[in-house]
């Protein structure tokens, strides 16, 4: 009976020894975990601020094209479009002043040369089921995760179809220009696979289109206010 006591604690002794590793390699696996994770928590958040810091930047671009060129909006529309086509990491950009039921390009970034040659005199004609066509009618944005889906390329409207195979158009969205409830442009925004722009991204290029909006009314307002020193000055 002793002598098997004995053994058994000997047994006990050695099956306690022999896992020992075991749980040691588990709390490794444990402790490694959390800090896996802290380094995913820290690499999104200076993603973040990466990504802040942009926009900051690009907003200060475009505030100082503003206050330098007050009566010139060509600079003006040019750097809005290059920076809201730069954050969102799309292919290319198109500005446009509504006119009679379409649109004048009057900024571009990046568009392919051959898609241009569609457009004859810079003016885009939107099909009533477009984007385009929607925000005519309602002065609000739309965006397509892929426009080779939306009813205007199935029915083969030669713009969104320039768009698509020549363009190489995919994902887009477009973000009206508005004063007063007056539909004044739109910033185009195109990317050349198929991924829809976030919340995040269409909120930045709503932020420059306010800030084109803003550049027409004080060039406006610096263009009365010359004429009207123009006229004061030939009357006196």
């Amino acid at each position: 009976m002793r002598r098997g006591e004995s053994k058994a604690k000997g047994l006990k002794r050695g099956g306690r020894i022999r896992s020992a590793p075991t749980k040691a390699k588990a709390r490794v696996r444990r402790d490694d975990a959390p800090a896996s994770t802290l380094a995913e928590q820290l690499a999104a958040k200076t993603g973040e601020l990466d990504e802040a810091l942009r926009q900051q930047a690009a907003t200060a671009e475009v505030l100082k094209v503003i206050s330098s060129s007050p009566g010139d909006l060509g600079p003006v529309f040019q750097t809005i479009l290059a920076n809201a086509t730069r954050i969102c990491r799309a292919g290319f950009g198109l500005l446009g002043l509504f006119e009679e039921e379409a649109f004048r390009q009057v900024a571009l970034h990046n568009v392919p040369p051959e898609l241009l040659k569609k457009f004859p005199g810079g003016l885009m004609h939107p099909h009533p089921k477009s984007g385009l066509g929607y925000m005519i009618r309602t002065h609000r944005l739309s965006k397509s995760a892929d426009v080779r889906t939306e009813p205007p390329y199935l029915e083969h409207d030669p713009s969104v179809v320039a768009l698509v195979d020549i363009g190489g158009a995919r994902s887009i969205v477009n973000v009206p220009m508005v004063k007063d409830d007056k539909l004044i442009g739109v910033i185009g925004i195109y990317r050349q696979k198929v991924q829809p722009f976030s919340d995040r991204e269409v909120e930045l290029v709503q932020s420059f289109a306010s800030q084109a909006v803003i550049a027409i009314e004080n060039a406006r307002l610096l263009n009365e206010l010359r004429e009207s020193l123009e006229q004061q000055t030939a009357t006196s």
